[in-house]
């Protein structure tokens, strides 16, 4: 016969033990079981990240991210405006990071990196119908392949990234006509002798615009390639930057035959010291106008958004904190102060930025390092930039990533989250969120899980 005090003691001992795990003590919290419902609890490396990618097509909206512990890129899918959602596994992988998302017409494609064998290689997933996906390596290739960036026009997918097969990096680019379902052979974009990085891309009608920085000639700069018969031949590389001045991280975008390329150029020993440049083309990126000083004391890439004639330029001062400029298509700018600062104080400082720009409303999403956590907030300009709304805030925590997406008098929005669970960070929780606003100033979160 069992002893009853024996299994009452055998129970308390159990008891306590839960107690004592749910509040850290052990190798593995039990809070983490019960808080997965939640999130996803894994073990922590540098390979997780929490990055969420978000598309919208009329009334269809589109998150991509990655679900750690299943090991599959998701998709979480709306056809009535993001007001209800359904899940949908992608593929299987490991450790996803996703690099974005664009739905046109019928076509969904999500790229993403990936470790493969001890490298990294470019994925792209795509689907015809929003519900089944065909996957294919885009890289492929002996070297690393990082840091994508893709554009869409039409049938028209473009994927450039860097890449190590040939000893030094390169910018890499594939083609696609057909939606994303097949892809032409790689094509060499900066095919030099130096490390080519930060690439950046827009397609218009049968041109697409590559820009990137190199190291050529000994110090970087900031170079650009144009093709105007959907990627078959490209015009030679063109210097657009002083030789004289290391310079990179250019942004490019294409209105009709207006091209604009703007970047950040060291000018002097001090690395935080950086000015702002801009070009612009009117003959499709043929012959650029002369060069213009946008900005001082810059401590970010520029971002460029458009939408029809509002074109749209915004950056971090170390001074002034968020900055905006509307650009026309002869160069000259309007600035405008956005009411966000970059503190000087430790505990707050400008840590990210995402812009969209809808007929003549720019959207803008802001992750702010705020004491110990980061903060998100949120603000609009409806008139073109001209002036912008006090942020609102929306979320607090360990937010890791940040996308948006406006369409009209609506805004898109997601993140994901990952928080420690013990004093190591050996293990963490990944949490993505979403929320949208048909006012532009009211915000309810949402778990996506």
């Amino acid at each position: 016969m069992i002893d009853k005090r024996l299994v009452l003691f055998a129970l308390a001992i159990l008891s306590l033990y839960i107690v004592m795990q749910y509040l850290g003590f052990g190798i593995m919290p039990i809070r983490m079981l019960i808080d997965e419902d939640k999130g996803r609890v894994v073990k922590n490396s540098i390979t997780v990240k929490a990055n969420t990618a978000i598309a919208v097509y009329g009334p269809h909206v589109y998150i991509a991210w990655y679900d750690h512990a299943n090991r599959s890129v998701m998709l979480n899918t709306s056809n009535d405006g993001g007001n209800t959602f359904k899940r949908i596994p992608v593929t299987s992988t490991d450790n996803a990071i996703i690099n974005g998302i664009i739905a046109k017409g019928s076509y969904i494609n999500i790229v993403w990196t990936s470790e493969v064998n001890g490298q990294y290689d470019i994925f792209l997933s795509h689907s015809s119908d929003g519900l089944t996906f065909k996957t294919i390596n885009v890289s492929n290739n002996d070297g690393d392949s990082t840091f994508p960036a893709m554009d869409v026009d039409g049938n028209m997918v473009y994927i450039a990234w860097i890449d190590s097969t040939y000893g030094n990096t390169e910018v890499l680019l594939r083609v696609s006509k057909d939606g994303g379902n097949t892809f032409g052979d790689t094509i060499n974009i900066s095919n030099s002798n130096g490390n080519s990085e930060s690439v950046s891309i827009d397609a218009e009608g049968s041109s697409v615009y590559i820009a990137w920085h190199d190291n050529s000639y000994g110090r970087f700069g900031v170079f650009i390639r144009a093709s105007h018969d959907y990627g078959n031949t490209f015009s030679d590389a063109t210097m657009l930057s002083d030789p004289n001045i290391d310079s990179g991280f250019a942004a490019v975008l294409a209105e009709g035959k207006d091209v604009y390329v703007a970047w950040i150029s060291n000018i002097g020993n001090n690395s935080d010291t950086n000015d702002l440049y801009l070009r612009v083309s009117n003959d499709g990126a043929r012959v650029f106008n002369d060069t213009i000083n946008v900005s001082k004391n810059v401590i970010s890439a520029p971002l460029l958004a458009s939408d029809g004639p509002l074109v749209s330029l915004t950056w971090i001062d170390k001074r002034e904190g968020i900055m905006h400029a509307r650009v026309m298509n002869d160069g000259s700018i309007s600035l405008t102060k956005v009411s966000i600062d970059n503190s000087t104080s430790a505990s707050t400082s400008i840590k990210y930025i995402v812009v969209d720009v809808d007929g003549y409303s720019i959207s803008m999403l802001v992750l702010l390092k705020h004491s110990n956590d980061n903060k998100m907030v949120y603000v609009n300009s409806r008139d073109g930039g001209s002036t912008f709304t006090n942020m609102v805030t929306i979320a607090y925590g360990s937010i890791d990533d940040i996308s948006m997406s406006m369409k009209g008098s609506t805004v898109y929005i997601a993140w994901g989250e990952k928080s420690c669970l013990d004093e190591q960070c050996s293990y963490v929780n990944i949490k993505y969120n979403y929320t949208k606003s048909d006012d532009l100033l009211s915000f309810k979160p949402v778990n996506l899980l």
